[in-house]
């Protein structure tokens, strides 16, 4: 199997890749810019570059360690790959790592964002932290998800898809916007089957079901779209924001 990755996301939405090139192609949106403005492992942005569906992406991450990484990837090339090659895989490394990441504050860059590559790849599930609000670091109140629902909705002027865990709280906020069900399996610690929403802009055209339904079982055999709008749980957590100009 190929990634175009090499950070492991727990619910990362690489195995959407198919459905998104679908996207660019039926909106004629080949060769675009593509932005992730919460990128985490980027699968979906990766794909779209070396598969030459995106001419550019543009990532964005709020966590300073994935920022950290991706920018040494960019900017330190040689070092990451030499210091990859030369790194033991041990107990006692895998703490000394650890406590680079649990100074990310004022680490530099370079080895900040090794760490977070280090304890990715050997950590049971890749990265992972409070369950509490979903699996990532910098969680969203329900205040912040309105405002940037807000954002997206009345001043975002390209066309976008937003994808979410599938949520009554979630639901309601883009509730005038045209929406896909489905659910994606994804393995933090254990492995678990999630329903997800993705919204529509209103721009946007979007493959009829049965093409739908095909582009992503093209992608993964695991993920299944469904036309119901039941099955909403009570509970609020992060999104995924992607915009094409």
């Amino acid at each position: 199997m190929t990634f175009n990755t090499p950070l492991r996301y727990p619910g990362g939405k690489a195995r959407l890749s198919a459905f998104v090139r679908a996207l660019l192609v039926e909106n004629r949106l080949t060769d675009c810019h593509y932005v992730e403005t919460y990128a985490g492992g980027a699968g979906v942005a990766f794909e779209l570059l070396f598969l030459e569906f995106a001419a550019h992406i543009h990532l964005n991450d709020a966590d300073r360690a994935v920022y950290a990484f991706w920018h040494t990837v960019l900017h330190n090339t040689e070092w990451l790959c030499r210091k990859i090659k030369d790194t033991n895989v041990t107990i006692a490394q895998w703490r000394r790592q650890r406590n680079v990441y649990r100074r990310r504050d004022a680490a530099c860059l370079q080895d900040l964002g090794f760490a977070l590559l280090f304890l990715n790849r050997t950590n049971r599930s890749g990265i992972y932290f409070l369950k509490g609000q979903r699996l990532y670091q910098n969680h969203y109140r329900k205040e912040d998800h309105a405002k940037v629902a807000e954002v997206i909705q009345a001043k975002l002027p390209h066309k976008w898809i937003v994808s979410y865990d599938n949520v009554s709280d979630i639901v309601k906020l883009y509730n005038n916007r045209r929406r896909a069900i489905y659910t994606l399996d994804y393995n933090a610690s254990r492995r678990s089957l999630g329903t997800e929403v993705m919204f529509f802009s209103d721009d946007l055209r979007v493959p009829r079901n049965r093409d739908l339904d095909l582009a992503l079982k093209a992608g993964s055999p695991r993920i299944h779209l469904t036309t119901q709008t039941a099955g909403i749980v009570p509970a609020l957590a992060g999104g995924e924001l992607r915009a094409c100009a």
